[in-house]
């Protein structure tokens, strides 16, 4: 096992690495010995070794409770060290999305709105959520590649909301999408603007807060519109969009109740690449992108 074939088994995902203050790769043990004996690699005698204790695996009603313990304080580390733990006892990220932080922001909306918590304990609690996904977003990032497709998205105009759309660039650089996240507030011009500049396979609309709904559903037929005359698919979600008479108003795209459906649809027109046992690249299976009619 040569040094090129580690550096490239972590930059490939399929070996763990963390980076020293210093900008090395500093590699666990654990998570070597791990990789050795999971695929049978070449090895010498590994017996003066522990065995690599599993993590206790931790139900997501419990990760539920302790996530939302952390985010009514505020404490962003803990929130961070959670999704961790949801990702690394192989919950997918859409998973994680919408069976423990869109619950968890939901109590926390819901508590704002009843005066069980103040707006500075709602803000708090949506800025350490935010941060710790920014965290995570560190680690799932990489260089924008030619070979695999671009997704990007955001919220509406005048729809403040950013955690959304955050989520969804996730969950799609997770799927190993290139994925751009636009931010709150985005006109339509900014996403006629991407679909030039970025080219992209798939759009999303994420919108929550959202006073008017006539301008809603025009943006969106104008977003819609454009992008199936490219050949770009658009899904659009959030609770914005959750009225079925909003719906059927929007004449393309795919409404999406949630991450999995995002995730779902970007599986239609994208698989990520699979790796083989020993960690080299196989061939990736790209689906051509069609407009939702």
């Amino acid at each position: 096992m040569g040094i090129t074939t580690v550096k490239r088994w972590v930059d490939e995902g399929v070996l763990p690495a963390h980076k020293t203050a210093g900008g090395h790769r500093k590699l666990l043990y654990q998570d070597v010995l791990r990789l050795i004996r999971s695929r049978n690699l070449p090895h010498n005698d590994l017996s003066v070794f522990p065995e690599v204790t599993e993590q206790k695996q931790v139900s997501v009603q419990e990760l539920i409770d302790q996530i939302s313990v952390a985010v009514f304080a505020g404490q962003q580390e803990q929130i961070a060290e959670c999704l961790h733990r949801a990702l690394e006892s192989g919950l997918s990220f859409s998973q994680v999305a919408d069976e423990i932080i869109s619950p968890t922001m939901e109590k926390v909306g819901t508590g704002w709105e009843k005066g069980k918590i103040s707006v500075m304990q709602e803000h708090r609690a949506t800025q350490a959520v935010t941060a710790s996904l920014f965290q995570l977003e560190k680690k799932l990032e990489r260089p924008l590649s030619s070979s695999i497709p671009t997704a990007c998205g955001g919220a509406p105009e005048t729809d403040p909301t950013a955690l959304p759309s955050l989520m969804a660039k996730l969950l799609l650089l997770d799927e190993g999408w290139n994925a751009v996240n636009l931010g709150p507030h985005t006109p339509v011009e900014a996403y006629f603007s991407a679909m030039n500049e970025l080219k992209p396979k798939l759009i999303w609309i994420a919108a929550n807060h959202i006073s008017d709904h006539n301008k809603l559903v025009d943006d969106t037929n104008e977003i819609c519109s454009e992008a199936a005359s490219r050949g770009i698919s658009v899904i659009y979600g959030g609770r914005a969009f959750g009225n079925k008479d909003i719906q059927g108003r929007i004449r393309f795209g795919t409404y999406g109740a949630g991450m999995s459906e995002l995730s779902l649809h970007a599986k239609r027109i994208f698989k990520r690449t699979k790796r083989s046992s020993m960690g080299s690249e196989m061939t990736e299976s790209p689906f051509e992108s069609e407009a939702d009619s």
